[in-house]
This record gives C-alpha cells, structure tokens and sequence, in this order.
C-alpha cells in the first residue's frame, strides 16, 4: 500500500487583503510564523495505527512543492482556514484515480461538504475508528463516513510518527498531552469535537515521543498543543520530571490560574518553558461575558495585571491572546488591549478577529442573524472579519486592528518589553548565583 499523508500550505492570511504585507512585516508575526513552521500532527497521529507494511510518505506544500504522484491513499487533514486548498489538492488526486481521506476538525463538523471532494471522511477522532477503516480497506469495502461515537481513553494511544518528517528542518514540533477543555467558549469548536472531559495520554507515552523527537531535531522548540495544559496539577508535576532530562525548551497555553502557583512557575521555569500564551481575550466586561454562560473569564479580569506580572517575574514570557470583533466591541475596545500590552510590558501577543467557525454555537448564532460576511473558508482564518459588526463598519475595524497590531510592534514598546526582561533574567541569575553560594 502506498500512502501519502498530504499537509497543505498555512497562508493565514490571503493576499487579497489590503493590510497582508503590513501584518506580515510585523515582528510579532514573524514569531507567530515560527509556531506555525511545525509538522501537522494530526497526520503524524493516524499515522501510528497505519500497518508497518505500508510505505507512507508525509510531504508538506510549506516545504515542497506539490507533486501529484500515483498513490493508492492521499490523508489530508486541515484547519477551516485551509480547507478550500486541501480541497483543491483532493481533488487533483481523484482526478487520477487516488483514493482521498479528509480528517480535522473542518471536516468533523462538515462532513456532507468534505465528502464532495473525498472517498472517506473521519468525523471526531480516528482512534475509535482506525480498526474498522483498515478491515475495510483490507476488503475494499470503505465506508464514505468514519464517525467516532465515543471519546477514547488516551492511555493507550501510539507515538505519533514523528519519523515521517524528519526529512523537514522544523523549528517547532507539536505533543499533544490531552483532549477535551472543560470552558466550552462560544467561539470554539474543539469542545464540539473532543468534549469537556479532558483525557491524557499515559506519561511513559509523552516520554516516548519527547525522545523522538529529540533525536530527530536536537534544538527543537516543543509546542504543547493542548487548549490549557495544567488543569491537572499532579499529572504536570510528573511532566516536568520528564522535561527536565530532556533540557527542551517548550512552550504552553494556559488559563490564568497559572499565576496563583508560584511553586509549579518555577518548576517550569527550571525545566525549559520561556513562553505560556494565557487566554485574556478582551478587556471589556461586556465582551467578556459573551465568551461563554458562566462567566469564567470575566471573574477573572481583576487579576490581568498582576497575572502578567508574576508569571514574568519567572522569566517566563505571557503571550497575551485577545480576541476582537465581539459585539460590544468599539474603538475604545482595541485602545485598551494596547494600553495593556503597554503598561504590562507583556512579553507577546495572540490578537486575533473573532471567527464564527463552523460547528460553533458562535456561527449557528450569526447565520440565524443572518451576520456572516463570506462563507469563503479561506477568510475564517483568525485574521479576517467574517461577520457584521453591532457598533463598528468592517472599515473602522480593519483600521483600527491595523493600527493596534502596529502600535504593540512599534519598535519602542519592543525596546522597552526587551529591556524588562533583560533585568528580570539577571535578576533571576543573581538569585540562582547567590543560592549556589549558600549551598
């Protein structure tokens, strides 16, 4: 069987867009760009359960270009941003004959569409799935739909293979730990997909693949991928004894409880981890409270400030996420994020446009409303409105997005940022010098 996992382009933001080449030359999307130069382990992760007997090839389109090839499978699996791409190159393949399998979270929630442009479609996660599709296959019987009706445990799951792309020199490779986040956002539509319950994969498991990927790319940035990484403080406490032989450097999303630790900041300090991206998201009351029916993230905005400043003191940078385009949002919405990002000496931002992804309570509410823009795919890719505004005309917004992003990248805020934290990690050092001199 000759088998091609098929990892299709990142081109976040179309070159339509007037404002693209702005956004692009800023230094806080450049480093963004660095995160996203990482394998797609979704692919690597379906590729484990493929037999041994196999001959699977794993071609990324950021790396190389696109080739159609005779293979008896092409696996693609994409962001709704992507999907339009991935749907080209599907179809490519049909053309001659190809057999296509489109998986991700896109296809999850549109599976009729996908199927348009594919043999096999997986809906949820492969795990519960995989033996059926390859008794199938094995008899040339496929189903056109793969749906997993329950929520695997992790415990048992195979090491992603990581092997398949080492050809590539990637900066960032991504471990997912777990699934399942228990806010269930508005905007969101992992919980749609992965459920509340978070489930974890077994230790030794991590441990397997963190030594993998070591011994494929010796300097590589480890990407935690999970929607907040440290709801379970004991199972972290047991990853960071793992991290610790390894030396990796890591970053890490988090929620801001994270700042009330200060015993586990350390310990992540110790261990490698230099950046944590915390999920603040806006800083309008009003905006807060349309992100999810508990009000979780407005309880919280009290302590933003000193949140920002604790986990830094740690030597550890906040990436600071903000989401616009809520409908309470007005100018005085983005002069805030950026007065913030300012006064807080916030080591990075996340700011993005608040995107009604389809499987979202967030797109079932706008297309009621009748609010969606486009339903081009290749706008919902964070950087695009995609819906009508309450209080503000799509020109206002995108002028005003424009100059927020080049005010927090403006080379003065980036002095000042470096320059805090500059003086923290000497401090730190002196710290660690003097503690070593006591002992």
């Amino acid at each position: 069987m000759k088998v091609a996992l098929m990892s299709v382009e990142n081109n976040i933001i179309r070159k339509e867009k007037s404002y693209r080449n702005i956004i692009e030359s800023l230094a806080e999307y450049k480093r963004r760009e660095q995160l996203w130069d990482c394998p797609n382990l979704g692919l690597l992760t379906i590729a484990g359960y493929f037999p041994e007997k196999w001959g699977i090839t794993y071609i990324d389109l950021n790396k190389e270009p696109l080739e159609y090839k005779k293979y008896d499978w092409v696996f693609i699996s994409a962001s709704t941003g992507q999907i339009n791409r991935a749907y080209e190159v599907a179809d490519g393949f049909k053309n001659m004959q190809v057999k296509v399998a489109i998986g991700g979270i896109h296809a999850s929630v549109c599976k009729e569409e996908a199927m348009n442009h594919a043999d096999v479609v997986f809906v949820g996660e492969f795990e519960p799935v995989y033996k059926q599709f390859l008794m199938d296959m094995e008899v040339g019987t496929v189903k056109k739909f793969y749906e997993s009706a329950e929520k695997p445990n992790l415990d048992d799951t195979k090491c992603p293979r990581y092997d398949l792309a080492g050809k590539y020199s990637y900066h960032v490779v991504p471990v997912q730990l777990s699934r399942g986040c228990p806010h269930a956002c508005k905007f969101c539509a992992s919980t749609k997909v992965y459920g509340r319950r978070r489930r974890e994969k077994n230790l030794s498991s991590v441990e397997e693949e963190i030594k993998t990927i070591q011994s494929l790319w010796n300097h590589a940035f480890l990407f935690f991928t999970d929607d907040n990484m440290f709801i379970n403080r004991d199972y972290i406490i047991g990853l960071l004894r793992i991290l610790k032989k390894y030396k990796m450097q890591w970053y890490a999303f988090s929620d801001i409880r994270i700042s009330d630790d200060d015993e586990l900041l350390e310990q992540l300090a110790q261990t490698g981890c230099r950046q944590l991206l915390i999920g603040f998201e806006s800083m309008s009351d009003d905006s807060l409270c349309e992100i999810n029916e508990n009000q979780w993230k407005k309880k919280q905005k009290n302590k933003y400030y000193s949140a920002v400043e604790k986990v830094q003191s740690f030597g550890i940078g906040v990436v600071g996420s903000f989401v616009l385009g809520f409908d309470h949002d007005n100018e005085k919405s983005f002069v805030d994020i950026a007065e913030f990002v300012e006064q807080t000496k916030i080591y990075a931002t996340n700011i993005t446009i608040l995107t009604p992804f389809p499987g979202t309570d967030l797109y079932e509410q706008y297309v009621k409303e009748n609010r969606i823009i486009s339903k081009n795919w290749s706008c919902f890719n964070g950087f695009e409105l995609t819906h009508h505004l309450k209080q503000m005309t799509l020109e206002e917004f995108e002028k005003n997005y424009m100059e927020l992003n080049q005010r927090i990248n403006s080379s003065k805020r980036m002095y000042v940022m470096l320059n805090y934290f500059k003086n923290i990690l000497k401090l730190r050092l002196q710290c660690d010098k003097g503690g070593n001199q006591d002992e």
